[in-house]
C-alpha cells in the first residue's frame, strides 16, 4: 500500500497535487543532500568533496523530481514519469540556453552548468526507468 492511499486523498486531488509535489521534491532534495555533505566528517571543505556534494545533490533532486510527482499520480505512473523526465529535460536545456545567449549575465561556469545537468539528467532517467521496471513486474490486467 502505499503511503498516498493510506491518506485516502482522492484521485483528482492527487492528479493536481503531482507537478508541485515534484517541484517541492526537487527544491528540499538539493539542500539536504549539501548538507548532510556538510555534517559527514570525511568529505570536509575539499574540493573533491564539494565537487561530490554538488553531483550527488543534482543526480539526488533529479531523481526526487521524478520519482515523487509520478508517486503522486493516482495511475499511469510510468506515462507521468515519463512526462515529468520530458519537463526536467526542459529545465536542464533551459540552463544550458541560458548559459549560452546570456553569458555575460549568468554567473555560473560551466563545469557548474554540467555538474547540475549530466548527473540531474541521469538521476531523472534512473527514476523513470524504476517505474518501467514495476509496470513490468505488475501482471497484465486484461
Amino acid at each position: 500500500m502505499s503511503a498516498m492511499n493510506r491518506y485516502n486523498l482522492p484521485n483528482w486531488l492527487r492528479w493536481i497535487l503531482f507537478f508541485p509535489a515534484s517541484i517541492v521534491a526537487l527544491a528540499v532534495a538539493y539542500p539536504i543532500v549539501i548538507i548532510g555533505n556538510m555534517l559527514l566528517p570525511f568529505t570536509g571543505q575539499s574540493f573533491l568533496g564539494q565537487l561530490f556534494a554538488i553531483l550527488m545533490a543534482a543526480g539526488v533532486s533529479g531523481f526526487a523530481f521524478v520519482w515523487t510527482g509520478a508517486k503522486t499520480a493516482p495511475r499511469n505512473q510510468l506515462l507521468v514519469a515519463i512526462i515529468l523526465l520530458a519537463i526536467y529535460s526542459l529545465f536542464m536545456g533551459a540552463a544550458i540556453f541560458a548559459k549560452v545567449s546570456l553569458p555575460h549575465v549568468v554567473s555560473t561556469t560551466w563545469l557548474e552548468i554540467f555538474a547540475m545537468v549530466i548527473p540531474g539528467s541521469v538521476g531523472a532517467i534512473l527514476s523513470c526507468l524504476s517505474f518501467k521496471e514495476v509496470e513490468e513486474m505488475q501482471p497484465s490486467q486484461a
